[in-house]
């Protein structure tokens, strides 16, 4: 994130984590998704340690957008509405 040549450039995967765990930290906070602080410390710390040994990874969207000003789209496909016909698939 950021652009080239500017102090806002991410030049590191420590700021890449970071961004998108305090991102989510943050909004499960916003919405008391955690019973105390130490609750959303541990999250943060967890969601880190986890992006960090790739216990797994989140889809390009996430890394690219999560953290960055509005709109923050982090899905990668949508559901579409399909009847049960050929027609309908293709």
């Amino acid at each position: 994130r950021g652009a080239v040549g500017t102090p806002q450039r991410e030049t590191g995967l420590k700021q890449l984590i970071d961004r998108i765990v305090k991102t989510y930290r943050k909004a499960g906070e916003d919405n008391s998704y955690f019973a105390s602080p130490a609750d959303a410390e541990i999250f943060e710390h967890e969601l880190a340690y986890a992006l960090l040994h790739q216990v797994f990874s989140f889809n390009s969207p996430v890394w690219f957008n999560v953290g960055t000003p509005q709109p923050q789209q982090v899905s990668a496909c949508f559901i579409l509405a399909v009847d049960d016909s050929m027609e309908s698939i293709l």
